[in-house]
């Protein structure tokens, strides 16, 4: 591992690692900034390409080592393309309210990415079309990347969310598309 260690400093290449053991879930992601003969500095990086500080990583601690791939790709993209995760007031929409139908056919117009959820799941797209029983969406993938489209039973829609960290980054990455 250590000479792939070596490669992504010298490419500065975003990479994701597993400390101790292989727990995706508590896994880093960052860039190599520095090495020497047992240990590294490691810039890590949060889910919205935002640096959090500076780590030293022992070599014999990592476990798992991931380079490339879609979601290092995306956040590598952020970095890059210079996002900002500001403050943000998520906007909702709910189905049991007034006007509800109404407010979703606004989004038409104004093509914010928005999370469209029903009882246990959920997609996230930009608004194309509503009409009285449905809505139809451009589907846009967690990296911003166009991924088909959907039409959905308007009645099975219980709530709309926009403006969220989460849509805020990806309809970063879609113009970037």
């Amino acid at each position: 591992m250590l000479s792939q260690i070596l490669k992504v400093q010298n490419s500065g290449k975003l990479i994701c690692i597993c400390l101790n053991s292989i727990d995706w879930n508590s896994r880093i992601i960052g860039y190599v900034k520095g090495i020497n003969i047992n240990k590294f500095e490691f810039q890590v990086i949060d889910e919205f390409g935002q640096r959090k500080g500076k780590r030293a990583i022992l070599l014999n601690m990592v476990k798992s080592l991931e380079i490339g791939g879609i979601y290092n790709n995306m956040l590598e993209k952020l970095v890059k393309n210079g996002y900002v995760k500001g403050k943000t007031t998520p906007k909702y929409l709910y189905s049991n309210k007034n006007r509800f139908r109404e407010n979703i056919c606004k989004l038409i117009d104004s093509k914010e990415v928005c999370t469209f959820f029903f009882k246990t799941e959920f997609s996230i797209g930009i608004v194309t079309k509503v009409s009285k029983s449905e809505l139809t969406i451009k589907n846009i993938s967690y990296e911003g990347v166009n991924d088909g489209i959907s039409i959905f039973d308007l009645k099975q829609l219980t709530k709309v969310r926009t403006r969220s960290h989460l849509e805020n980054r990806i309809k970063f990455l879609y113009t970037l598309t």
